[in-house]
């Protein structure tokens, strides 16, 4: 017990050195930041004073103005001044930025976890046409593999209410119930869809489900990661004629799909 009790203390010890061994660098970083701000502050409200609605120049000034708000914690007041401004005329693109920062800091963590521990309960039992466990062999590949948190939250769900008895109302009903709220009625409005959408017992032949995946830009990022996972036929130790023909489905829909991203 003394021994155990030792070992956390030294270590604790140790965590506590290095962050203090830290603090010059931070300040400096800081220091930096703040000086960074006093020439961008200028720059950033002439554009709000002059109505500027040129999306690619606001979108860089909401970069710098990110970037620091996530790495070191300075600007945040003009940073949520300038996407209210943006919000004015491009919603989504302020929207983005603050979904941006909320994954930046951890705030979706507990929704995604969320997700993957229901999908995991759900697909248990099941094997993927490789004989491995489901959920790790594919359904934890596609949550993975989303670029921001609604489509990890959507990657590993997305096969729930196609291979097990739960519909996408129940599941998405928990996912908001575990998470006490955090999932707003918009978010979980948009992965609904996308859920639905990805959901292919929903329609009446193969072509008519690809086709209508355009409908969710966040539903066409989760199939192409999926099937990306399923064209990797090495899982297979003895692939068959069969998996041979749907290799080749799969990469005639992920080149369809990727041309609906081509659209956007």
């Amino acid at each position: 017990m003394n021994k155990k009790t030792n070992n956390l203390t030294t270590t604790d010890g140790s965590f506590k050195a290095l962050v203090h061994s830290l603090k010059p660098m931070i300040k400096a970083i800081q220091k930096q930041q703040k000086q960074h701000l006093k020439l961008l502050e200028p720059i950033v409200r002439k554009a709000i004073a002059s109505k500027n609605q040129e999306v690619n120049e606001l979108s860089k000034l909401s970069d710098s103005l990110s970037e620091m708000v996530v790495f070191s914690g300075v600007g945040q007041e003009l940073y949520h001044e300038l996407l209210d401004y943006i919000e004015t005329f491009d919603p989504e693109l302020a929207q983005w930025y603050r979904d941006y920062n909320k994954e930046m800091s951890g705030v979706y963590d507990d929704l995604i976890e969320e997700a993957a521990h229901l999908a995991k309960e759900f697909h248990q039992g099941q094997k993927d046409k490789a004989g491995v466990d489901y959920f790790d062999g594919h359904v934890t590949y596609v949550g993975n593999a989303g670029d921001n948190w609604k489509e990890k939250i959507a990657g590993f769900l997305h096969d729930v209410a196609e291979d097990t008895p739960h519909t996408v109302e129940e599941i998405i009903s928990l996912l908001k119930e575990k998470t006490n709220g955090l999932l707003t009625n918009e978010d979980a409005q948009e992965i609904e869809t996308a859920l639905n959408l990805l959901n292919s017992s929903t329609a009446s032949s193969r072509d008519e489900y690809i086709t209508r995946i355009k409908e969710s830009f966040l539903a066409t990022k989760v199939k192409l990661n999926d099937l990306k996972h399923n064209m990797d036929i090495s899982r297979i130790q003895n692939p068959t004629e069969k998996d041979q023909e749907r290799l080749i489905r799969y990469k005639k829909e992920y080149n369809t799909i990727l041309d609906y991203l081509g659209t956007e």
